[in-house]
C-alpha cells in the first residue's frame, strides 16, 4: 500500500481564516460594546460564535480528511467562498461606507446603508450557500474516492 499524499493547503487555509475572523470579531466586539445595547451585544455574540465554531469544524473536518482524493476544485471553490464571505465581503462594505457616510448627511446615509447592510447580508449569505454547497460536495465525491480505494485495496489481497 502506497503512502497517500497530504494535502494541508485546505486545512492551513480555514484555520487562517477563523484566525481573521475571530480578531475582526474581537476588534468590533470591542468598538461595538461603547456603543450597543446588551440585547444587540448578546445577538452579535451569539452569531459570531455560530460562525467561528462551524469555520473551525470544517478546518478540523479538512484535517481529518487531508489524505482523501477529492475534488479540488470542489475544495478551493469552498474555500474561496468562504474567505469572500467572511473577508472580503465585509472589507469592502466597510470601504463603501466610510466613503458614503462622509459624503452624505446622516439622514441621507441612513436609508443608504440599511440599503448596504441588505446587500452585504445577501451577498454574504449567497457566498455562504454556495461554499457549503461546494463543501459537501467534496466530502462526499472524497468519500466516494475513499471507499472505491479501499475496495481495490481488498480487491487486491484476495487476487
Amino acid at each position: 500500500m502506497a503512502a497517500r499524499k497530504s494535502h494541508m493547503a485546505p486545512f492551513w487555509m480555514m484555520a487562517l481564516l477563523v484566525i481573521i475572523v475571530v480578531g475582526y470579531y474581537i476588534y468590533l466586539f470591542v468598538t461595538l460594546k461603547i456603543i450597543g445595547s446588551p440585547q444587540v451585544m448578546r445577538y452579535l455574540v451569539t452569531t459570531w460564535s455560530i460562525e467561528i465554531v462551524v469555520l473551525l469544524a470544517e478546518a478540523i473536518t479538512y484535517w481529518f480528511i487531508r489524505k482523501w482524493k477529492m475534488p479540488k476544485l470542489f475544495v478551493w471553490a469552498h474555500i474561496g467562498s468562504s474567505w469572500f464571505s467572511f473577508v472580503l465581503i465585509p472589507l469592502v462594505i466597510g470601504i463603501i461606507i466610510v466613503i458614503i457616510s462622509s459624503m452624505h448627511s446622516p439622514n441621507e446615509f441612513y436609508s443608504i446603508g440599511d440599503t448596504i447592510l441588505k446587500i452585504r447580508s445577501v451577498l454574504f449569505w449567497t457566498g455562504v450557500i454556495i461554499g457549503h454547497a461546494f463543501f459537501i460536495a467534496a466530502i462526499v465525491k472524497g468519500a466516494r474516492n475513499k471507499e472505491s480505494e479501499n475496495g481495490d485495496e481488498i480487491e487486491q489481497a484476495f487476487t
